[in-house]
């Protein structure tokens, strides 16, 4: 949403897309943390990987929207969903196994 109203606002697609993906970082954090992984481990140790699963993700998402836009031709707005899936998918597997790594049963605190 705030990719496509800062597009709507005459900033440039990259720019646009940067600040969307600024603003989603931090929530997604929180989310994917308790949310989607159910993670229980230390907070700062899973926000580093977060981090770095993040930046991983958003360069994926910059290649494949600079790739479908100006290599493709690709509309931009359609370009940024291209990229918002790769994002999505790259940050859910990378926070899946690797930030919020999900122990065995045998080998967690709760057992």
């Amino acid at each position: 949403m705030c990719i496509y109203a800062a597009m709507w606002l005459q900033l440039d697609y990259r720019v646009s897309n940067g600040i969307g993906y600024a603003v989603g970082i931090s929530v997604s954090f929180v989310l994917n943390r308790n949310w989607t992984f159910r993670h229980r481990g230390d907070w700062q140790n899973s926000l580093g990987r977060w981090l770095g699963v993040t930046a991983l993700a958003y360069s994926l998402n910059i290649l494949v929207l600079i790739g479908l836009h100006q290599r493709l031709g690709v509309n931009a707005y359609a370009a940024q969903l291209g990229g918002a899936v790769t994002y999505t998918l790259a940050a859910f597997m990378g926070g899946r196994y690797f930030a919020f790594q999900m122990l065995p049963p045998a080998m967690s605190k709760d057992a």
